[in-house]
C-alpha cells in the first residue's frame, strides 16, 4: 500500500542495473547479505533482455525446489542489482518516510519459539488488531463507499 509518492521510486535511475529492490528482512540474514525482496521491483527490461535474466531465472526454478522461487531465482541469477532504501518496500513498521508498505510473511519471537504470520492488507481487522496499523483507514473507507455503489464483490 502506498504511504508516499511512488514517483520517488520511478525517478531512480536503473540504467546500469537489471532491477532495483529492497533487501529482504529475513533473507539478508539467513540466505545472503544482498538477498532482496521481490515485492517491489523496479525493472530495467532493456538490461534484463541483454543479460537474459528472466531466462536464467526460469531455468534455475525448473531445476530446484526453492522457498519463494521467483525471489530466490532473481537473487541468485542477477548480476547487476541496485539496493534501495527500506522505505520503498517497508516490510515491518511504517515510518515517516515510508513510500510503500509491503504486507508480507514475517516471523515473531514468542519465548523459545518463532511464529510465522502473514497478515494481508485486505484483512482489515487483522491489520488493525495484530499489526496495529490504521494508516490506511481513509483508503478502506473510500473502498467501502465505492463498493457500496458498484458492488465489486458481486462482480467476482
Amino acid at each position: 500500500m502506498f504511504c508516499g509518492d511512488v514517483a520517488e521510486l520511478y525517478n531512480i535511475d536503473v540504467t546500469d542495473y537489471e532491477f532495483a529492490a529492497v533487501l529482504d528482512v529475513v533473507g539478508r540474514h539467513w540466505v545472503r547479505p544482498s538477498y532482496c525482496n521481490s515485492g517491489v521491483l523496479l525493472l530495467n527490461f532493456d538490461k534484463i533482455k541483454q543479460t537474459g535474466l528472466f531466462e536464467k531465472a526460469r531455468h534455475y526454478v525448473n531445476k530446484r525446489k526453492l522457498f519463494m522461487p521467483d525471489q530466490s531465482a532473481l537473487n541468485f541469477k542477477c548480476k547487476h542489482k541496485l539496493i534501495l532504501p527500506n522505505r520503498f518496500n517497508e516490510q515491518r513498521k511504517i515510518k515517516p518516510d515510508t513510500v510503500i508498505k509491503h504486507f508480507c510473511q514475517a516471523f515473531k519471537w514468542y519465548g523459545p519459539f518463532f511464529t510465522l504470520y502473514n497478515y494481508k492488507q485486505w484483512d482489515r481487522d487483522l491489520v488493525h488488531e495484530k499489526l496495529g496499523i490504521h494508516d490506511f483507514d481513509t483508503e478502506y473507507e473510500l473502498y467501502d463507499k465505492y463498493n457500496e455503489k458498484y458492488k465489486f464483490l458481486e462482480l467476482c
